[in-house]
């Protein structure tokens, strides 16, 4: 019952115990493939969010403390809307909001994710991956993370640069 309730997440199993730990981040290790992967959650009442990988989200922080996840960049030599970055994970009551994940191949930067609902900046938005193939519009950067709605400190995140479009005909 114990690390039922107060664990970290693993690969196997992202998400935080349920009410205090951190959530899972990936890497390429435990996220193998171009398949995306979104972090863990963090506990209910303490914790942060893990990073996605490959295009997949950030996990949400706990609802007191904890900072939020950031969202993975879209991966290496994807195709169609997978080359999509991440959205960022949201913040508790204080904490950050992670940032978005950065596009790849024109696709688009993920959104940042929400500051704390009371303290807490707003997490970048991803960048817009470049235009590989002729006539290719590049990606639009992703929007910066809000504040949250009773914010007392804390600033929205900035929006993602976009990517270059491709030369040709």
């Amino acid at each position: 019952i114990f690390s039922m309730l107060f664990s970290n997440g693993t690969a196997e199993n992202p998400d935080a115990g349920l009410l205090v730990g951190n959530g899972w981040s990936y890497d390429g290790a435990s996220c193998t493939g171009t398949d995306s992967c979104s972090g863990g959650r963090a506990g209910y009442l303490f914790g942060n969010g893990g990073a996605g990988w490959n295009g997949g989200a950030g996990g949400n922080a706990g609802f007191f403390w904890g900072a939020a996840g950031n969202g993975g960049d879209a991966s290496v030599g994807c195709s169609g809307s997978t080359c999509d970055g991440g959205r960022g994970g949201a913040a508790g009551l204080f904490g950050t909001g992670g940032a978005g994940g950065a596009g790849e191949n024109g696709g688009d930067g993920g959104r940042g994710g929400r500051g704390g609902t009371l303290i807490g900046d707003g997490g970048a938005g991803g960048a817009g991956g470049f235009a590989l193939l002729a006539g290719q519009s590049g990606g639009a950067g992703g929007a910066g993370g809000s504040v949250g709605r009773f914010s007392l400190f804390g600033d929205g995140g900035a929006g993602g640069v976009g990517g270059n479009g491709a030369d040709g005909a």
